[in-house]
């Protein structure tokens, strides 16, 4: 009788307990693995303090230096998303098989389009998205067809695996049929474990969180640094946490009293009027909010041709501040108009028009108008956009024209094309009855900067169709526009009877480009050249008949803008509460940034998230130094945006205006017992 064959031990079956695990682990391995290597890129390529030339590096190696180079500067993020996924998809064992794989390819979709969300937020906003913008969705509408083109058809790759998924998902259940389903006991032993690892890789994290204190998610912190320094994912899982608890800082009577002694020392230490004060008295003032216009194109000629000619004579003729900076954050556009207009900061997180339009506010416009002032605002967009209406009610204008008082004759983008709302703008100026403060809100210089034909006007060579380039042909269309509106002051009779400033509302968001930096001469690697490009705005303000004309060379922001127009005007703020100072007093204000950055004129420092300490620049060379010595203004910058939060959370303004500030601040004065 033949002996039976022996077994081939060279390629073992699996066993059926290995069918099970596969079965049963594999497709949650398998996704959560490739999502952690889709949100690990999409963190990489958030704006951070690493930073390399695109050009040198090959279109095939970027994904993998972007990843390096994040990783290398916050290696946190690789803990930190598998962290968050780990703990995410801790339940999800304890589902049928079916279920579990629906479970897994929906949070596969949900979180891939978070990160491509959060990339064209940042391409369009500079900043990642939070709970709070789900109130911007009517402005969302407006913008919509520009955001769509932030979009490109290889983000198509990143479903690539859920589709795949989608393919498979009727022949998973067959694949199942015959495996047993693992024990209860042992689904939630898969669960315990993967909440487990979930919590120790979140140790680094916690421990970051707890170095930086409270406010590394909460409302005075810059929402894309903390993303890049500790991952999308755990940045959105933090902020939700965060607003379903009730983060927001509460403001009570402590906070009062912080406020009222922060404005008592200001008021003693307020310095003498300066010899400009009252030289425009009884003049009108028109402020010109100039769309995503920066300072570098001033004088600036490619191949012969002028940028800004008309700018740049209009220069000539004003005090032409040149180291205005961008104190703008999440609202960019709202947010200047904010801060110009009534000198307080913008929010950390959420966006003051959409959150705080029903406050009381006393800021340039209130002022003037309880000093006889008619005070009008104009911008060719729908009124609820940024929530204009009711903001430029709260800030005390007396009358505003949108959309609906203009004639849409030629659009560019969404809204009104410049040239057309200056030239409709001035009639309803002459109308005004003298003296009347004017704002008048521009908007046909705004990312992506798609000019008509018609309106290009610069022979560009290789930097035409680039986003620099489009951005040059359109401050230049915004250049002659302008300039077209001066003319027309002139004819009607208000140029020498008003003051008339003009600034810059925010950057452009180009990104950077080093095309720039070769443009301008300097080394695309130059970070502190970098960054004062980025964040240099113009601020132009032309007294009548061009007097006291000329460069001034102070540190100034948005901030310092309305101080320095009721200096101009000889009128007193009486109640001081305004953070800016008067820049013709000739010398440089704190000019403090949301994510607490500053700069004194001195020294720049830029503060770093998840770092212990931030990098300090030298004005004059540009060159880093010790940061040592920056401390106390440090503490100053945060206690500034301390104050500025408090007022505006905590409604405050109409109460300090009103005499609480004066009676505490005697308080303060009396001797204690």
């Amino acid at each position: 009788m033949p002996s039976p064959p022996s077994p081939d031990h060279s390629s073992p079956a699996p066993t059926p307990a290995v069918h099970r695990w596969l079965v049963e682990v594999g497709p949650l391995a398998a996704i959560m693995a490739l999502l952690w290597a889709k949100l690990v890129y999409f963190s990489a390529l958030l704006p951070s303090e690493w930073w390399a030339p695109e050009e040198t590096i090959r279109q095939w190696m970027r994904p993998a230096f972007y990843v390096v180079s994040a990783v290398q500067a916050h290696p946190e993020v690789l803990g930190a998303t598998l962290a968050s996924l780990l703990v995410a998809f801790a339940v999800l064992p304890l589902l049928s098989r079916l279920s579990r794989l629906v479970a897994l390819l929906v949070l596969d979709l949900i979180l891939t389009s978070l990160g491509i969300t959060d990339l064209v937020h940042v391409h369009y906003y500079a900043d990642v998205v939070s709970l709070s913008d789900v109130v911007m969705a009517p402005m969302v509408v407006g913008v919509l067809p520009r955001v769509i083109e932030s979009l490109s058809t290889l983000n198509a790759v990143y479903y690539l695996d859920i589709v795949v998924g989608l393919l498979l998902l009727p022949w998973y259940p067959r694949a199942c049929r015959r495996i047993p389903r693992l024990h209860l006991r042992g689904r939630i032993g898969i669960g315990l474990a993967l909440l487990g690892t979930g919590l120790v890789l979140a140790l680094p994290t916690a421990r970051m969180a707890w170095r930086n204190g409270p406010g590394l998610l909460g409302y005075s912190s810059p929402r894309i640094e903390i993303a890049a320094a500790i991952g999308i994912l755990p940045y959105h899982l933090g902020d939700l946490a965060l607003r379903l608890a009730g983060g927001q800082p509460t403001v009570g009577e402590p906070e009062r009293q912080r406020v009222a002694r922060f404005l008592a020392d200001r008021s003693r230490t307020a310095q003498s009027p300066s010899p400009l004060f009252g030289i425009a008295r009884g003049k009108n003032l028109i402020v010109i909010n100039a769309e995503s216009l920066q300072a570098f194109p001033m004088g600036l000629e490619i191949d012969g041709q002028p940028i800004t000619p008309r700018l740049s004579a209009f220069a000539r003729e004003s005090l032409h501040f040149v180291n205005f900076y961008d104190q703008t954050h999440l609202g960019t556009t709202s947010d200047a108009e904010f801060s110009a207009m009534h000198s307080l900061h913008p929010l950390g997180v959420g966006v003051l028009s959409n959150h705080f339009s029903h406050h009381y506010y006393r800021g340039l416009p209130r002022i003037l108008s309880e000093h006889g002032y008619a005070t009008v605002s104009a911008c060719a967009a729908p009124g609820y956009f940024w929530n204009m209406q009711s903001m430029h009610a709260g800030l005390g204008f007396q009358r505003s024209f949108f959309e609906e008082r203009y004639q849409m004759n030629e659009l560019i983008g969404p809204w009104l094309a410049d040239h057309e709302f200056f030239a409709q703008t001035v009639p309803l100026l002459k109308a005004q009855p003298a003296p009347f403060m004017a704002f008048l809100l521009t908007a046909s210089n705004h990312h992506p900067y798609r000019l008509p034909a018609s309106h290009r006007e610069l022979a560009l060579g290789a930097r035409e169709g680039t986003l620099l380039g489009d951005y040059l042909q359109s401050v230049r269309y915004f250049d002659r526009a302008f300039g077209e509106f001066i003319d027309r002051l002139r004819a009607a009779g208000l140029l020498d009877t008003s003051v008339i400033a003009v600034y810059g509302d925010h950057h452009g968001f180009l990104g950077d480009p080093p095309d720039l930096a070769n443009l301008l001469g300097f080394s695309p690697r130059d970070e502190y050249r970098t960054l004062q490009v980025r964040k240099k705005l113009p601020l132009l303000i032309r007294l009548p008949h061009a007097e006291k004309a000329g460069v001034r060379t102070v540190t100034a922001g948005h901030l310092d803008l309305a101080p320095t127009a009721l200096a101009l005007l000889g009128i007193r703020n009486e109640s001081n509460l305004m953070l800016g100072r008067d820049l013709t007093q000739g010398q440089s204000s704190l000019v403090v940034f949301r994510d607490g950055s500053f700069t004194d004129g001195l020294t720049w420092y830029a503060h770093r998230v998840g770092l212990t300490a931030g990098t300090c620049y030298a004005i004059g060379t540009g060159r880093r130094i010790d940061c040592n010595g920056v401390e106390e203004r440090r503490r100053e910058a945060r206690n500034r945006l301390e104050i500025s939060d408090f007022v505006i959370r905590g409604n405050l303004i109409q109460g300090l205006t009103q005499g609480l500030a004066q009676s505490l601040a005697q308080s303060l004065t009396q001797p204690r017992r």
